[in-house]
């Protein structure tokens, strides 16, 4: 299968000197969910600005067979969409379609174009009909799913999520989930920075795992890695009660595992 990501040997400092990424290697392939997992200051969202495009470090990144340079950065960011964490990040203009229009407008597509794009969004996150409503006055939750939004209107190939359950009550949470299995559903390959251990049982194909050292130290299939209670405890990414995780995560499986997994 094609690849959709490939990171090679990327490292990045910050100004101060501080380094933020070491020698991380990884990569994604068309279709697949990989899910990021670490401690807070590991890195995930510095590699998230590295593969936008936005910070620039030594090293070689490919997204959909393109290198990552200045040269091709339109076209990149075509097929890439970024959703922050923090959906005010992502919302400035005065209405919700104003926001999920954003994107097509500025690739200069026509009226039509644009229109139906971001309706279709607006339909894929359940916010049909919210479209003149005033995005500053929304509901977390409803911040959130409007921040995918401006980002699916532009139909991207790949999405790079960060911590897109963080604050959620549950049924936000969920009806969050239900879009990343639409999304996982048409094809498109998600990289997803998360704490939620669930969220990352119930849609990851692979995880990687980031630790203290700024780099990736293990990478596997969900359950391959979630059951591994030692490396989750050294990268502090669990609690030292390894009889409940291994309950919790049974729990989990035996309730959701059969019908999300396949």
């Amino acid at each position: 299968m094609a690849r959709a990501i490939i990171v090679s040997n990327l490292n990045y400092c910050y100004p101060d000197g501080t380094m933020a990424l070491k020698d991380v290697n990884f990569d994604v392939e068309e279709g697949e969910t990989l899910v990021i997992i670490g401690a807070n200051g590991t890195g995930k969202s510095t590699l998230f600005m590295n593969l936008m495009g936005i910070l620039e470090g030594d090293g070689r990144i490919e997204i959909m067979g393109l290198t990552l340079d200045k040269k091709n950065m339109k076209e990149i960011r075509r097929k890439m969409g970024l959703v922050f964490q923090n959906p005010d990040d992502q919302l400035f203009c005065p209405t919700v379609m104003d926001d999920v229009s954003f994107g097509p407008l500025n690739l200069g597509w026509d009226n039509n174009q644009i229109i139906a794009a971001s309706e279709e969004a607006l339909v894929l996150v359940g916010m049909e009909g919210y479209g003149s409503r005033i995005s500053h006055h929304l509901s977390f939750g409803e911040k959130k799913r409007a921040a995918i939004a401006t980002v699916l209107s532009m139909n991207p190939k790949v999405l790079l999520l960060d911590e897109p359950t963080s604050g959620l009550d549950p049924r936000s949470s969920s009806k969050f989930i239900n879009i990343l299995y639409t999304l996982k559903s048409q094809g498109k390959t998600l990289l997803v920075v998360t704490h939620d251990i669930f969220l990352t049982q119930e849609i990851a194909d692979r995880v990687l795992v980031f630790s203290e050292e700024k780099r990736p130290v293990a990478i596997g299939n969900y359950k391959e890695i979630l059951n591994n209670y030692d490396l989750l405890l050294k990268n502090n990414l669990v609690h030292q009660h390894r009889h409940r995780h291994d309950e919790m995560v049974h729990e989990h499986e035996h309730r959701h595992g059969h019908i999300h997994k396949h």
